[in-house]
């Protein structure tokens, strides 16, 4: 190890003991292992995390996979070992950015993504505000919505909406945003609390 083993002390220079965890799997003299306070997930040599993924974390890679991540203008910490919560257009409940769980609001817009977005953008139990508008490539559905029972506020301008099929399952929306959607026609919605914007 280039002599940090000899500087470290311990076998932890080639890899983290069980019980403990790095973000490179080893320890480093300005990066040392630390212990895990639940070592059900640390079982194992040379860990980068001390929990497995988290649902949402889950439903966050899915996201950047599924529209283009790799070519996201803003992508900091994304598709990382980093706690979702401090992943760029990120917000979680108690806004710290340490925790891995209890997304709020996710900011995507003017990002490049491309493709169709997934249903597990609906998918976080305490998600208030959605923000992917000005992706000019992006496809939105509303699969999945029913997933979201706390959303109010919904952006989605200057993405592409064929229909507001599932609109209906966002009970608590308060906004919605569709300018230049490229939709035509008459739209209506069941959730009667909603303010829309539309442009067609």
């Amino acid at each position: 190890m280039g002599g940090l083993s000899k500087t470290i002390g311990t076998c932890a220079a080639i890899a983290c003991l069980p019980g403990t965890w790095s973000s490179t799997g080893k320890q480093e003299v300005e990066n040392p292992c630390v212990a895990c306070e639940n070592t059900e997930f640390a079982t194992f040599w040379g860990q980068m995390k001390c929990k497995s993924s988290s649902v949402e974390e889950e439903a966050l890679r899915k996201i950047y996979s599924a529209t283009g991540g790799k070519n996201w203008a803003f992508q900091s910490n994304w598709n990382s070992d980093q706690p979702i919560c401090s992943w760029k257009g990120i917000t979680c409940g108690d806004g710290s950015q340490n925790d891995n769980e209890g997304v709020t609001d996710i900011d995507l817009s003017n990002n490049n993504l491309v493709g169709i977005l997934p249903p597990e953008a609906f998918s976080f139990p305490s998600l208030k505000s959605l923000n992917v508008k000005d992706n000019y490539y992006l496809t939105v559905t509303f699969v999945g919505l029913d997933m979201a029972p706390f959303l109010e506020l919904l952006y989605l301008s200057g993405t592409n909406i064929d229909n507001l099929n599932g609109i209906s399952y966002a009970q608590n929306l308060i906004e919605l945003h569709l300018t230049d959607c490229g939709m035509s026609g008459k739209s209506s919605s069941h959730a009667t609390t909603i303010v829309v914007y539309i442009s067609v």
